[in-house]
């Protein structure tokens, strides 16, 4: 099931973090009105080849701040932002996934993800 095909809603409650539902989608207006608790956040680019990896802290920060809904020029709202990107690393795996549009590109996300898990031992 797809959840939001662009940019879904990220919150965090009690010190879980939640994906939910947005009524604005992308091109195919792909868009599902529930929550669910995030397992990790993939940063898809498009190429001939599929192939995943985990980004370092540094790289993760830098792409959800620009992708994120920023609060202007308030600098206590940006240190807040900054604070809440934190502790979602803390939590959850950023990934950057270069990939084409066919199955192969969905079994690398999966077998790499659930893959880290079994070899960790970690819900992460």
């Amino acid at each position: 099931m797809v959840i939001n095909d662009d940019k879904p809603v990220l919150r965090r409650i009690e010190d879980i973090f939640y994906t939910y539902g947005a009524p604005w989608s992308g091109k195919s207006a792909l868009n599902v009105n529930i929550r669910v608790p995030l397992g990790a956040i993939i940063f898809l680019k498009q190429a001939k080849e599929n192939h995943i990896r985990c980004l370092a802290n540094k790289e993760a920060v830098r792409m959800l701040f620009c992708l994120s809904q920023r609060p202007g020029s308030d600098r206590d709202k940006i240190i807040r932002l900054l604070t809440l990107i934190d502790a979602l690393l803390q939590k959850i795996p950023v990934y950057q996934m270069d990939c084409n549009i066919s199955f192969d590109a969905v079994k690398t996300v999966y077998n790499e993800i659930y893959q880290t898990r079994i070899e960790t031992g970690s819900e992460r």
